[in-house]
């Protein structure tokens, strides 16, 4: 008999400490999530581009120096072929 108040003694403080144990547990998840959460706003915040600058576009020109613009017979005969 003596077995069975132990039993019921160890079960009254095995609900007590998770009674203690639980808010403490939710306020280190809480914590736990606010961090999760400043490190995202600081990686979103460095990973989002800055708008590009506008660049005027540049027209480059290569001066031809004796080349023919057509391709030689020998050549327009290869084209297609790999």
């Amino acid at each position: 008999m003596r077995g069975g108040v132990g039993m019921k003694g160890w079960m009254a403080a095995l609900g007590v400490t998770c009674a203690w144990t639980s808010p403490g547990l939710v306020l280190v998840a809480i914590v736990l999530a606010l961090l999760d959460l400043t490190v995202v706003a600081q990686r979103w915040a460095t990973l989002q581009p800055s708008p590009p600058v506008p660049v005027g576009t540049v027209a480059v020109t290569v001066a031809a120096e004796g080349c023919s613009p057509t391709l030689t017979p020998e050549l327009r005969d290869m084209v297609g072929c790999d």
